[in-house]
């Protein structure tokens, strides 16, 4: 949430109907699941309960709607969580080759031995 992942994949939604009712309805099971372990939201669960919903979802069977929803809102997570540049620094990744190019495209690869 520091990085506004949240956000932005709420913004994305907003511009897909499908992808928006998706999240309403993944939520509305996420909530129900909650139930189960004493609460009445999602949210209203201890760090356990939630990763006990999230693995329910995770391990559901293949086109259900929990598996969906997990797979989807992963993917997409992961998607708006890795464009961001203060990410990379952490991987030790300097962004992409454009628009600088390749400067020394013409040269061996370093520590090649060449």
């Amino acid at each position: 949430t520091r990085l506004g992942v949240d956000r932005s994949l709420i913004t994305q939604a907003r511009r897909n109907r499908n992808l928006l009712r998706l999240i309403a309805l993944g939520c509305a099971w996420l909530d129900e699941q909650a139930g189960d372990f004493g609460a009445e939201e999602f949210a209203d669960l201890a760090e356990e309960g939630r990763e006990a919903v999230i693995t329910r979802a995770e391990q559901s069977k293949l086109r259900s709607l929990p598996r969906q929803f997990f797979e989807r809102t992963r993917r997409e997570a992961f998607s708006h969580y890795y464009v961001q540049p203060v990410v990379w620094e952490g991987l030790g990744y300097e962004g992409p080759p454009q628009p600088l190019g390749f400067p020394d495209h013409n040269q061996p690869p370093k520590g090649a031995g060449v």
